[in-house]
């Protein structure tokens, strides 16, 4: 395998567990009865579950189409997969919503940030599971039927679907998780 293709699984889902671990130590360490830790899970939080969701759509609608004319059925669980985490995070999206909401108590937003809490742990306990078989799984298929030309431009493309907040978000994280020779490798 050419060692200069870059490795579009490996160094960005290092960066996501990076993020997503980061959202938990958050999640678990704010008085979400504080205005201040609400503005916290704003600025902080949220910016990384659009991140991860967006992390799903990329690889829907940019990797997978690919994989599959190399291999087709190959991404089928991992569609499904990516879908049923939408519809989680969805969940998490509407605890924070009542949570946020004008006349939401604080001792209810307490408990409700609680119940986030533990949503948001099983949520990235299964993104863990699902990344590692993506990256033992696709990523293989990926990098043997695909040029590091061909690598690079599907990447280019994925970074065109996020917003330049998230491209960064994103970024930071991947170079701080990864090490010197996954940076050398990632297209990002």
């Amino acid at each position: 395998m050419d060692s200069m293709k870059p490795d579009l699984y490996g160094p960005i889902h290092k960066g996501l567990r990076w993020l997503a671990f980061d959202m938990l130590k958050l999640a678990g360490s704010l008085d979400w009865a504080d205005e201040g830790g609400l503005a916290r899970w704003r600025s902080e939080g949220e910016p990384v579950l659009d991140q991860l969701l967006l992390h799903a759509v990329v690889e829907d609608q940019i990797l997978h189409p690919v994989l599959e004319r190399v291999s087709p059925g190959i991404t089928a669980p991992f569609a499904a997969a990516h879908k049923a985490r939408g519809r989680e995070f969805a969940e998490a999206r509407a605890l924070v919503a009542e949570i946020m909401g004008p006349g939401c108590p604080p001792d209810l937003r307490r408990t409700l940030g609680a119940r986030l809490y533990g949503l948001l742990c099983t949520e990235v306990a299964m993104d863990l599971e699902h990344l590692a078989q993506e990256e033992a799984e696709l990523a293989p298929v990926l990098l043997r039927s695909q040029s590091a030309e061909e690598l690079r431009t599907l990447a280019a493309r994925a970074d065109r679907l996020a917003t330049l907040s998230q491209s960064a978000l994103l970024a930071a994280a991947t170079l701080i998780a990864c090490t010197p020779a996954e940076r050398e490798r990632t297209a990002a």
